[in-house]
């Protein structure tokens, strides 16, 4: 993201790449070593839970049969809807998205169209109707 307003001060940068060079992690782990990865689906159809460690991700898929643009009738469309938890910035508003919530947003939007990993033509029912 190229507008990151995140800013850490010379001793924290310095730091940093002081413990990269040498090889040490604030957690004790080696350089190789991973956290570890646990997935989960929920009951409810679409639901699913990522855990890396001691972070965690929700998501949540939805769907709806709506008629295709008229300029790619045989296409579904894919909307991208991000929610950030008030723990995951200091810089949370309450009921306002953050510049960062929405650059993450656009971002995921842009990989998934971009990369193409998902078959747009496979959401279509029917061509310019559904």
């Amino acid at each position: 993201m190229k507008n990151s307003k995140v800013v850490i001060s010379s001793c924290e940068k310095d730091f940093i790449l002081s413990c990269v060079r040498s090889g040490k992690r604030m957690d004790r782990r080696h350089t190789y070593d991973y956290r570890k990865l646990q997935i989960s689906f929920g009951v409810d159809r679409g639901h699913c839970e990522v855990q890396l460690g001691k972070t965690r991700v929700l998501a949540q898929v939805s769907s709806e049969v709506v008629c295709p643009p008229p300029n790619r009738p045989s296409e579904g469309q894919l909307f991208f809807n991000l929610e950030l938890s008030p723990m995951a910035s200091p810089a949370y508003e309450t009921g306002r998205l953050s510049e960062h919530t929405v650059e993450l947003n656009r971002l995921l939007e842009r990989v998934y169209k971009q990369s193409q990993c998902i078959d747009v033509e496979s959401l279509c029912i029917v061509t310019g109707e559904k």
